[in-house]
């Protein structure tokens, strides 16, 4: 019996160092460094009011600790964002973030900021959800969609760490375009 529990607790140890190892180390499980991957990553979403836990939808947390359902599909991400601004919001010591877009990215804002009823959007950050927002043309220019603002009223270290890392990571989703 005592060879037994010696050989479990080897077992268990050897397991807890490896799983350890991984956790700590700089490459994931498929040997990409960890520093390369993109971080503080924004998405878009259509929040759902009534989830039917279709294939289409998805339950996501929130950082305030409830979960929400969304659309499993972004509308805009980090992968069309080529820089983000922080800019002062309506609210005091929060922030709305002004967004860079792509070509790609201007083209769907053009088709979001025309709908006539927009849905309830959702503000998520490295796939959690931060709240509801709005979005709007942030340029006067009838035809330019390339910048917009998505009304969100962050706290000051998200919006900055959103704001410094959104070249990055656009610069990440988009080294093999070259």
């Amino acid at each position: 019996m005592l060879k037994v529990m010696v050989l479990f607790v080897f077992v268990c140890l050897s397991t807890s160092c490896e799983h350890i190892q991984k956790l700590t180390s700089d490459k994931t499980a498929d040997g990409i460094d960890k520093k390369e991957l993109p971080k503080w990553t924004v998405s878009l979403t259509q929040v759902i009011k009534y989830p039917r836990a279709n294939l289409g939808e998805k339950e996501v947390p929130s950082y305030r600790g409830e979960s929400v359902w969304v659309r499993k599909h972004f509308e805009i991400n980090s992968k069309l964002i080529e820089l983000i601004t922080a800019i002062p919001s309506k609210e005091n010591d929060k922030f709305d973030l002004k967004l860079k877009l792509d070509k790609h990215g201007s083209m769907i804002a053009m088709r979001l900021c025309n709908e006539s009823s927009q849905p309830p959007w959702g503000l998520l950050v490295e796939g959690i959800y931060y709240g509801k927002t709005s979005i709007s043309k942030a340029t006067q220019k009838e035809d330019d969609y390339s910048e917009i603002l998505f009304e969100c009223g962050l706290d000051k270290v998200t919006s900055n760490m959103i704001v410094k890392y959104s070249a990055a990571n656009y610069e990440h989703f988009h080294k093999n375009d070259k």
